[in-house]
């Protein structure tokens, strides 16, 4: 395995390593888990520790999460999918039981829709990052985006560069 790990606080980086899957044996009491820049395609539950605080998997070649992957990561604060451009869509329960979670990066994915729950319970968020995507429908958002955005009246950052739906936002751009 071609990890490194770090000791205070509990750290392992396995960035660019050719991995298609995500490391198994990892130490359950990492709190930083860096997976950035390998060939992951899926995540699937049980796969991450409950401990962690930062997870990165970031240019990746992720494609699918199944539901319930971060259902366990109650602590998780900052997590980052961002460049990953299979990515087309995200579960209604995708990021159920984060309610710790400040940081959301799904930058430069190829995410063509958001359900209409998907940021149900990010009570916490204060950033989230959408940019460079290919958002052209909101499903189950009714016409009103605003109440599905209601959860994240906290969040003190949204980028949105390009993002633009004219039927849904009255021709005004977020």
């Amino acid at each position: 395995m071609l990890c490194t790990c770090y000791s205070s606080p509990p750290t392992v980086s396995c960035q660019a390593n050719n991995f298609s899957s995500v490391p198994l044996s990892l130490p359950p009491s990492t709190q930083r888990l860096f997976l950035q820049n390998n060939l992951i395609r899926s995540l699937r539950p049980g796969t991450f520790g409950p401990n962690l605080l930062t997870l990165w998997l970031f240019s990746n070649n992720l494609s699918t999460i199944y539901p319930g992957t971060f259902r366990h990561l109650q602590a998780l604060e900052e997590l980052d999918l961002g460049d990953n451009r299979h990515l087309r869509s995200l579960e209604p329960d995708t990021f159920q039981g984060l309610e710790r979670l400040q940081s959301l990066h799904l930058y430069r994915c190829q995410l063509s829709s958001l359900p209409g729950n998907i940021f149900r319970g990010l009570v916490s968020l204060q950033y989230l990052y959408l940019q460079e995507n290919s958002l052209l429908h909101l499903q189950g958002w009714g016409g009103a985006p605003q109440a599905a955005f209601a959860p994240l009246s906290r969040a003190q950052q949204w980028t949105w560069r390009g993002f633009c739906l004219q039927s849904t936002f009255h021709q005004q751009s977020l």
